[in-house]
């Protein structure tokens, strides 16, 4: 159950009913290349804490893309979300 929301530019962030903070990140995954794709995040520390929890998780940095690129990008592959 989900308490309180809060929408960032690059992701979600949710109080659970357990009062802890649960973040979702987008990004698009080309399989072809390899590649993780992010959009950019709103500010520096926004994007220094996705690239380690993508680390952490995925084992790799992703890569960020402009908003024209991203926009390409969603014509060709579907979201995939990152919830930590």
């Amino acid at each position: 159950m989900i308490i309180a929301l809060s929408i960032r530019k690059t992701c979600m962030v949710w109080v659970n009913t357990k009062g802890e903070n649960e973040m979702i990140y987008e990004y698009i995954l080309d399989e072809k290349k390899n590649f993780y794709y992010v959009p950019r995040a709103s500010s520096l520390c926004d994007a220094r804490e996705r690239e380690s929890l993508f680390l952490k998780y995925l084992g790799e940095s992703p890569l960020i893309v402009s908003p024209k690129v991203w926009g390409f990008l969603l014509k060709e592959h579907k979201i995939k979300y990152l919830e930590v």
